[in-house]
């Protein structure tokens, strides 16, 4: 009787056999350009969500403000958002150091969006309210910008950056337009307040 015959277990086939490096090289640039691609749209989309709530935040920041104190706080109430902001630069990038953009920047956006949630709950509840308001757009909005663009620097070459930080950019400058347009809207039908929900969006 013949000896069986030994088992012989193929190797997992690989998947650029038989193929030109040229080939495989096509093909990995074609996976890469593709994956570019699709992060440039999402930050496209991010940035024209965040440069409307810029817009729309200053629009009411100032409206809730001096529907609630006189012109003459105003100048004031700048210095003091400036100062704020400053010295909350040094937290911010002790932060952005310890977690990193890509778990800071989505909890920043976050945490804005609660506040301005509890803004508008508040509201009615005194003059502390605009000036939270104020603080909150000046200070929070700077550093939450920032953070997207460390974020979005990560995510690109050197070579395909300059690109697509341009169509980033024309996206956010849209997304601004879009936003000055909608709190003006909103304070047409309803109350100024009311756009704090839409910033919290």
């Amino acid at each position: 009787a013949h000896a069986p015959a030994a088992l012989v277990v193929a190797p997992d086939a690989d998947p650029g056999a038989g193929r030109s490096p040229a080939a495989v090289a096509r093909s990995g640039s074609l996976s890469a350009a593709v994956h570019i691609v699709s992060i440039s749209r999402t930050a496209m989309a991010v940035a024209a969500v965040m440069l409307a709530h810029q817009v729309g935040g200053k629009a009411v920041r100032d409206a809730l403000f001096l529907g609630a104190l006189p012109v003459t706080d105003l100048p004031r109430m700048v210095i003091v958002a400036a100062v704020l902001s400053v010295l909350a630069v040094p937290v911010y990038s002790h932060l952005l150091a310890w977690l990193g953009p890509k778990r800071l920047v989505p909890l920043g956006f976050l945490a804005s969006a609660v506040a301005h949630v509890a803004e508008w709950f508040w509201f009615g509840a005194g003059a502390v309210v605009p000036v939270v308001v104020y603080v909150h757009v000046v200070a929070v909005g700077a550093l939450l910008l920032s953070g997207f663009w460390s974020l979005t620097s990560e995510l690109f070459d050197p070579h395909s950056a300059r690109a697509q930080f341009a169509r980033i950019a024309s996206a956010g400058s849209l997304g601004g337009i879009v936003g000055g347009l909608a709190v003006e809207r909103i304070g047409a039908w309803s109350t100024a307040d009311t756009s704090l929900l839409l910033l919290a969006a």
